[in-house]
């Protein structure tokens, strides 16, 4: 099995529950709306671990914190997403 017919092969198994659930869904919508679910799990989870960030007594530059937090939270406005997503760079990790 090459990369490509492993990756149909995941699209199918890993949809396959919501597809059963709604059977108007294509494999394609289920999986997109599979991996913005992932990664709304990944972006919220960066979003927590940087909520030290902005406490007062946080040895940060507040406004490069808040710069980072608004663009995990742009993220699902992005062209591309969720299959390809620019992730921004934590500034204090």
């Amino acid at each position: 099995m090459n990369a490509q017919q492993y990756l149909e092969a995941k699209k199918l198994f890993e949809t396959y529950d919501e597809r059963v659930a709604d059977t108007t869904l294509t494999v394609e919508a289920a999986w997109s709306a599979h991996l913005a679910e992932e990664m709304h799990v990944k972006r919220d989870e960066a979003l927590a671990a940087s909520d030290w960030m902005m406490l007062d007594d946080a040895p940060t530059d507040k406004s490069k914190a808040a710069a980072y937090r608004q663009q995990l939270r742009d993220l699902p406005a992005q062209n591309g997403w969720p299959v390809q997503v620019m992730w921004p760079v934590n500034p204090y990790s």
